[in-house]
Formats: C-alpha cells, sequence, structure tokens
C-alpha cells in the first residue's frame, strides 16, 4: 500500500531529521489526517520504530490514537485526552 511503500519510510526519516517541536506538529498532523488515528475504515501508519522523543502535546484530543512501537522518550502530554489508545510496545521511558 502507499502507506507502507512511500509514507511510512519518509515519516520515519523525517521523524530522525527535526527536533522535537517540529516532532510535536508531525503527530498532530498524522493524527489530524487520521493516519494514525483508530476508527473503522482507516489504515493505519505504521510508526514502529518512529522517533518521537522529546514530544510535548497539551491540551488537546487525541482520543484513539495508535502509535504501537513508536519511542516517546523524554515526551510529555499534558491535559489530553488518549482514550482508547494503542500504545503496545511504545517507549516511555
Amino acid at each position: 500500500s502507499l502507506l507502507d511503500s512511500i509514507i511510512r519510510p519518509m515519516t520515519l526519516t523525517i521523524l530522525r531529521q527535526i527536533d522535537p517541536p517540529r516532532k510535536s506538529l508531525l503527530l498532530k498532523f498524522l493524527y489530524e489526517s487520521k493516519m494514525i488515528r483508530r476508527a473503522e475504515g482507516n489504515f493505519l501508519l505504521d510508526l514502529s520504530d518512529g522517533d518521537f522523543n522529546g514530544v510535548r502535546v497539551e491540551k488537546i484530543s487525541m482520543a484513539n490514537l495508535s502509535v504501537v512501537g513508536a519511542s516517546f522518550v523524554n515526551s510529555s502530554f499534558f491535559a489530553m485526552d488518549l482514550t482508547e489508545g494503542d500504545f503496545e510496545r511504545t517507549d516511555f521511558t
């Protein structure tokens, strides 16, 4: 699929090259574009090994967020709705 063959490798490459504030913006964009929001009919972007370290996100809803296998070391989520999120194998240390 387009997500697996083009969008995933480009996203992972970009994540390695940008600073935490831009990673936060990219996370919001991916969520708002429904690429990492679990819902019937959505095709989810595989973010395994995605480097979201240092991300700071606050005061928004990201219900049904799916970031399986991504890394959020030294990140913070403040006053957020993360209900029904899928954080399997996600590193928050």
